[in-house]
């Protein structure tokens, strides 16, 4: 750590100094950390959670029981705080970061257990003794939603256990009573999907059903998959492919594979043991564009099982034949192949991988024979992947697989001979990020003209992320004159020259930035101006960071003239209405007159806005002018519009949720003069689309409604004053 790497930190024991503190450095190399309880008692260390730079984790020894310690990036390790003095042990846990704090869960001589945060500047405080007196609150279950932390505790005598939250301005409230008076509904099992949260509860007469905690604060029942009193019991929640699946019985098919759409509804994806047997899905990883699983058919016993986008189940391979069941887990991609233990009559239970070309293969028989070596803990770090197995003679130790046809090699034999090292806990500390960010800027045109007296003119640039897109980036941008004759800030919408900041969110490869020039009838040079990114968040890195730009004097003519019409004369431009869908929260256009008054007189869920902006029929014939398609998203009951063949065909072939509705207006894809940018953003909620001509408006969506993602220019239309 002190090199500036990240290690790989774990817990084991070499069999003198009982289970201590370890760390796998960038070079292979296996060290002790510190023996924390010294000679052969183990301080037992877990609970490994990074914040502010600082690996915090809880251990044990005779002076202070088990209390709260961290690990810095030099390799110090402290005691942070002794919470229960006198040698009782704090037993911290549920380290969960929020709001500039790191959360958890101690015990103390005087308020039982309560919650506990570590500052940011290190020190520890108890939150709030939330159960007066001795009694436990016992908070756990620990997660962060919108502005709030979640935990789910026992504060109050006449309310079982249920979920609370803690507010940033520090106040804990109950978020609901799901089991009425002193019954607990005993929620686990969070997980975020689509604006909410999953989980699974009980409300004390139909058992363990899927419940959910909205954007708005209310918990609501999803589904009672098995009625009455008996429990469904959803498990492992996974968002893959826009659904959230999970495992669930009923008393009609057993335990199987289950989703949450969107729109929040439930399915049943496939009753793969058929009738009422168990097929106990299990293990979900995404692998190669399909979700990989464990599951029992009922014919070959538990094996690998695939789910592919079109939500077609299948199973892979029957690697222990015979019915019995190879039991594969610790699914784990590595250099583009699948890795996991399973278990064959010939070799025991090894490491096994699938290839990218869908064949299952034994990586190695590390313990010869029939006898198992059951690879665990599974973990890729510096190019390799580490795992846990015993070869018969070393006892469990630490292996290293480095990829391609290589055989796997034991790291240490930490605990010589046949004791076992038993490492458990990993983590990467530093957190390996991975590559930085690179941030590239680049203009569609740039030279504009000016315009006139009340005309807006745009330049359009575009900051595109690469290397990592994961988690959130931030630049600013700013304009300054530039060139032989430099604008002024009095060129710019605004009356002075234009700066913000572009934010990434996760995943996000590409922002824009408008730049409006404000027009005048002034006769006057060419002005030129550069746009350039600084003070970029985070390691990212610019690789372009400044592209100049001509604002061209277009007011060389006598009399002023007006926008001109759309190629081919005003006869070519229609109509393109614009509807609100107040359902679906985006909007819908049609230049058809007799759809317009159909949507109006039967759909009132369509608030008609007047016309959008003006278009060409479809199929026109005008030069440059392109198809505009449209979808309607038979789920989320919204309209979705795009010029992109590529785009079309990708919807087409990959969301059966979105009926073709053919061209229906043409459009350019290119700015040509006298035309304007529809821009189009996506609802993240609601899964539609919203689109506008209007700058203001746009930035009105970007600055005040975070679940709108701005997604660029969707084409170009022209003003509604032209036509």
């Amino acid at each position: 750590m002190a090199n500036g790497l990240p290690d790989l930190i774990y817990r084991a024991t070499d069999g003198n100094s009982g289970f201590e503190l370890y760390r796998v450095r960038d070079n292979g190399q296996v060290e002790l950390i510190r023996d924390i309880n010294q000679g052969v008692n183990s301080s037992f260390p877990e609970q490994f959670t990074e914040f502010n730079g600082v690996l915090y984790f809880q251990a044990i020894t005779p002076a202070f029981g088990d209390e709260l310690w961290s690990l810095t990036q030099d390799g110090e390790t402290s005691l942070v705080a002794d919470i229960f003095s006198q040698g009782g042990s704090s037993t911290p846990s549920g380290f969960t970061e929020f709001d500039g704090s790191l959360y958890f869960a101690a015990t103390d001589s005087s308020n039982g257990r309560e919650l506990y945060r570590v500052l940011g500047n290190g020190s520890v405080e108890i939150v709030d003794d939330l159960r007066d007196g001795g009694a436990n609150s016992d908070p756990s279950d620990f997660f962060t939603f919108g502005d709030a932390l979640y935990f789910v505790a026992s504060i109050e005598d006449d309310i079982g256990r249920e979920l609370y939250q803690i507010n940033a301005d520090g106040s804990v409230s109950l978020v609901e009573d799901v089991n009425p008076g002193s019954g607990a509904s005993f929620p686990f099992e969070f997980t975020e999907f689509a604006g909410s949260v999953y989980f699974s509860a009980q409300d004390g007469s139909s058992g363990n059903e899927p419940y959910r905690l909205t954007s708005g604060g209310d918990i609501q029942r999803v589904a009672d998959l098995f009625p009455g009193a008996g429990s469904s019991n959803p498990f492992n929640f996974t968002e893959f492919d826009g659904n959230l699946y999970f495992s669930a019985a009923s008393n009609a098919t057993g335990n199987e594979l289950y989703r949450i759409t969107p729109s929040n509804n439930v399915e049943l994806v496939d009753d793969i043991f058929e009738g009422q047997g168990n097929s106990n899905p299990f293990g979900f990883t995404e692998f190669g564009g399909d979700l990989y699983f464990r599951a029992d058919d009922g014919v070959a016993g538990n094996e690998l099982h695939r789910l592919e986008s079109d939500g077609t189940v299948s199973r892979v391979a029957d690697i222990r034949t015979g019915g019995d069941g190879s039991f594969p887990s610790n699914l784990t991609e590595f250099e583009e192949e699948l890795y996991f233990t399973a278990s064959t009559s010939a070799a025991g239970s090894e490491l096994h991988r699938l290839t990218a070309e869908g064949n299952v293969e034994l990586v190695a028989d590390i313990r010869d024979g029939t006898d198992s070596s059951v690879p665990q803990d599974f973990n890729v770090f510096d190019g390799s992947l580490y795992f846990v197995a015993n070869n018969g003679t070393d006892g469990r130790e630490l292996y290293r697989l480095d990829g391609g046809d290589e055989e796997p090699v034991q790291v240490v034999d930490l605990n010589n001979g046949p004791g076992d090292a038993s490492p458990i806990g990993f983590t990467i500390f530093p957190a390996d990020t991975g590559p930085a960010p690179s941030l590239a800027l680049s203009v569609a045109d740039p030279s504009v003209a000016e315009g006139d007296d009340d005309d807006v003119s745009t330049f359009i640039f575009t900051v595109t992320r690469s290397d990592n897109t994961d988690g959130t980036t931030t630049v600013d941008f700013e304009v300054t004159g530039s060139g032989a004759n430099p604008a002024g800030g009095s060129d710019f919408v605004g009356g002075q020259f234009p700066a913000g900041t572009v934010a990434f969110s996760d995943g996000q490869t590409a922002q824009t930035v408008v730049i409006q020039v404000a027009g005048d009838g002034t006769e006057e040079p060419d002005e030129g101006f550069t746009l350039t990114l600084s003070n970029p968040s985070g390691d990212a890195t610019i690789s372009t960071n400044n592209v100049s730009a001509v604002i061209e004097d277009d007011d060389t003519v006598i009399d002023p003239t007006p926008p001109p019409p759309p190629p081919g004369g005003d006869d070519d431009a229609v109509d393109a209405f614009r509807f609100f869908n107040t359902v679906a929260q985006g909007h819908f256009f049609t230049t058809d007159p007799n759809e317009r008054d159909f949507v109006q007189q039967t759909l009132p869920q369509f608030t008609f806005e007047g016309v959008g902006f003006e278009a060409l029929p479809a199929d026109t014939d005008v030069e440059g002018a392109t198809d505009v398609f449209r979808f309607f998203n038979t789920v989320a009951q919204g309209h979705f519009f795009t010029t992109d063949p590529n785009e079309r065909d990708f919807v087409l072939n990959n969301l059966s949720q979105f009926s073709f509705e053919g061209n229906r207006f043409d459009a350019f894809d290119e700015q040509i003069e006298g035309s304007v940018p529809v821009f189009r953003f996506f609802n993240t909620v609601a899964q539609g689309h919203f689109f506008t001509t209007d700058p203001e408006e746009r930035d009105f969506v970007q600055e005040s409604l975070p679940q709108f993602t701005f997604e660029g220019i969707g084409f170009f239309a022209f003003p509604d004053a032209i036509g």
